[in-house]
């Protein structure tokens, strides 16, 4: 049919039998014919613009016949053609579709790898197109709003704020760790850069970038874990270090914290390596040890997810090392004897082969310390969430949680193990796991709803006023307190909205329901409370009964 695209049509229908009578038309659809797609305004980078951090895109979109479903965009690096492939984090062959928004005046604010992956002063060209509310829907074409726009990178990356010293593997050596910033800041990525570090035995010298020693990375993730070593320092003696970051446009970051620390000894090192099953797989929770001639266990460690381990603090001579591990609960070791004090790249492959599991989950954010306490940034890092695993008694892997409360514990041997959670403030009960080969444990951590052993009066025995205490884990709860006499009549209730939360301090989790004696009249006596609380999330609930007394 030639319809006109915008305008409004009725269809109606009618029906004949095989006698050429007909039914009455009647109406049975309105419609309006949509046949383009919504139109779209480039805001931001405009066309020939240079941007300078500022790592977004804008604009807007209008369909004024179906309405606007979505808007999608797309980016080329104009040196080699090459467009950025939101599901594979990469600049690939062919234009690749980025959701972007869907209302009139949408914002697409980039990924922190598409961040990091613009160079500075390079030439790009973005486009974008829209989709409408029609059956079927119209899709415009990339290309036909299009701009092309020159990024500077101005912004520097974040300081770090944790670098930390310890003794290196060698005599008169240090190693020093920190988590990594990004390209732009402390979130996202630094995927081309460089740290400088710069060393001194006086805490109070200039540090500055001009007398640091350069040292290259890339491909690193905001918070991951980056290491140096550093040599030919006085044994015994303490250092301070200072650390900068550089990204790919030269943007130096301030300088981080000054992290003190001794050098090795010159009688004192270490024996580091890797251990690997048959597959050259890393295993993750082996037990290395060293032992002395005279049979002295002196060092021992546990391999990391990449397999590795670090025998520290080990005076000079010569160790037999011990590798031990348990597989589907069954335990073997193999030994390595003659290795010398210093040595580094002692690496074990273990004769089997096993497909390797890993355990992960989520600290749920009502547990995170970070989500429910105020507190300063350096209580902040030291109240870490992380879960620990056990084996035969003794923790043999331990994974911090992320922003998100995310953790995994990769590269692990079949078998049985025991496992607890930190959320900054307390540990879950110890739980075992069983682990197949290969399994992906999603382990879902539990806290106890109540703490019994904080559930008190104060005063006991009571005159002028009592407080009945409770703590919970939980920020989100329902609860009430009743007091009883010791002939079983209510004498006093607190009800859910009564009871002072967090009365110690904001988010310090303490709860109470405060009872003023002087305005009541109540005699002196023995009294029976009762805490009931649940969680209403999960109708979780717990009940705790105790006992105080009232002298007038």
């Amino acid at each position: 049919l030639p319809l006109t695209d915008g305008h409004r049509y009725e269809a109606s229908a009618r029906s004949s039998d095989t006698a050429g009578d007909y039914s009455a038309s009647f109406s049975t659809c309105s419609f309006t014919y949509d046949a383009s797609p919504p139109l779209l305004s480039l805001t931001h980078p405009a066309d020939g613009a240079a941007v300078y951090s500022a790592n977004y895109l804008s604009g807007s979109v209008a369909d004024s016949t179906s309405g606007v479903q979505s808007v999608e965009a797309a980016i080329k690096r104009v040196s080699d053609g090459r467009w950025w492939d939101p599901s594979q984090s990469d600049w690939v062959g062919a234009a690749a579709a980025i959701p972007a928004g869907n209302t009139p005046a949408w914002t697409y604010t980039f990924s922190g790898r598409l961040a990091a992956s613009l160079s500075d002063g390079g030439t790009y060209y973005w486009t974008a197109r829209g989709t409408d509310k029609a059956l079927p829907a119209n899709t415009g074409e990339f290309g036909v709003y299009g701009a092309t726009f020159t990024y500077y990178d101005t912004q520097p990356p974040g300081a770090v704020t944790d670098l930390a010293a310890g003794q290196g593997v060698s005599p008169g050596s240090a190693f020093l760790t920190w988590s990594a910033p990004s390209d732009d800041g402390l979130a996202g990525y630094l995927l081309s850069g460089s740290f400088a570090v710069q060393y001194s035995l006086s805490a109070e010298t200039a540090f500055s970038t001009a007398s640091a020693v350069i040292v290259s990375t890339g491909g690193l993730s905001a918070g991951s874990r980056s290491g140096y070593g550093i040599i030919g320092l006085t044994p015994d003696t303490t250092y301070y270090f200072a650390l900068w970051t550089r990204d790919d446009a030269g943007n130096w970051s301030a300088v981080s914290n000054i992290a003190g620390g001794r050098a090795s000894r010159s009688d004192v090192g270490a024996i580091s390596g890797a251990l690997t099953q048959a597959s050259s797989q890393p295993i993750q929770g082996v037990v290395v040890e060293a032992f002395a001639s005279s049979g002295d266990l002196k060092a021992s460690d546990n391999t990391d997810p990449e397999g590795k381990y670090s025998l520290n603090d080990l005076p000079a001579g010569k160790y037999t090392l011990k590798a031990t591990w348990s597989a589907n609960d069954i335990t073997s070791s193999v030994s390595k004897s003659g290795v010398d004090c210093g040595a580094s790249g002692v690496n074990f492959q273990l004769s089997v082969s096993y497909q390797l599991a890993v355990v992960s989950g989520v600290i749920p954010s009502a547990y995170r310390t970070a989500e429910r306490y105020r507190m300063s940034a350096l209580a902040a890092q030291n109240a870490r969430q992380y879960v620990e695993l056990f084996q035969r008694g003794r923790r043999i892997a331990v994974a911090y949680a992320d922003d998100k409360g995310r953790f995994t514990l990769a590269n692990l041997l079949p078998g049985t193990y025991g496992i607890r959670l930190f959320n900054g403030r307390e540990f879950t009960e110890m739980d075992s796991v069983r682990l197949s080969e290969g399994e992906r444990l999603e382990y879902s951590p539990k806290w106890a709803l109540l703490n019994k052993e904080a559930v008190y009066a104060y005063p006991n025995p009571a005159r002028n006023e009592v407080s009945l205490h409770f703590e919970t884990n939980f920020e989100d709860f329902v609860a009430e307190i009743a007091v009883f006499d010791v002939g079983g009549r209510l004498v006093k209730k607190f009800s859910n909205s009564e009871l002072q939360r967090n009365y110690d301090a904001p988010g310090s989790g303490k709860h109470r329901g405060y009872w003023p004696l002087k305005g009541d009249n109540v005699a002196s006596g023995v009294y029976i409370w009762v805490l009931n609380i649940k969680n209403p999330l999960t109708e979780e609930r717990e009940r705790v009964i105790k006992k105080f007394a009232i002298i007038r």
